[in-house]
């Protein structure tokens, strides 16, 4: 989904307070999360800023984003739906824990699925504090 619709449905979910998930493809990597359950969690917001940080290229980052809200659709992945699959089992293991009154093992955590490589990478995420980083415009 394009970038203003990620972070559009994250502020209205929080404002709603309601949790919510986020799986996305990238190339041949499936992402999952972090499962936000509520204030204080690190959700879309907290990755993007902190994957524009990290990255070594931000400005291309910050140009792919703007090209999938353009309109922009990478060619699809020919391993997509075993990687959707795993992706989902993910999720349904969040929702069940939260639903028992556990903490879901995807709270503040984004896994990373490569089915090509059989790597799945599990990536702490913390929010970032209110007013301690913002994007700034290219």
């Amino acid at each position: 989904m394009p970038d203003r619709r990620w972070a559009a449905v994250e502020e209205e979910v929080v404002r709603a307070g309601v949790a919510w998930h986020r799986v996305y493809g990238e190339g041949r990597r499936w992402y999952v999360g972090p499962f936000w359950t509520g204030e204080g969690d690190a959700g879309y917001g907290d990755v993007r800023v902190r994957r524009l940080a990290a990255s070594p290229w931000p400005e291309q980052l910050a140009a792919y984003w703007r090209w999938l809200d353009d309109g922009g659709r990478p060619e699809p992945d020919p391993v997509g739906a075993p990687g959707a699959v795993a992706a989902a089992a993910f999720v349904v293991a969040d929702l069940v824990a939260l639903r028992a009154g556990r903490v879901p093992p995807g709270r503040n955590v984004q896994v990373g699925i490569d089915l090509t490589e059989g790597v799945v990478r599990r990536h702490p995420v913390l929010p970032v504090p209110v007013g301690l980083m913002r994007e700034v415009p290219a």
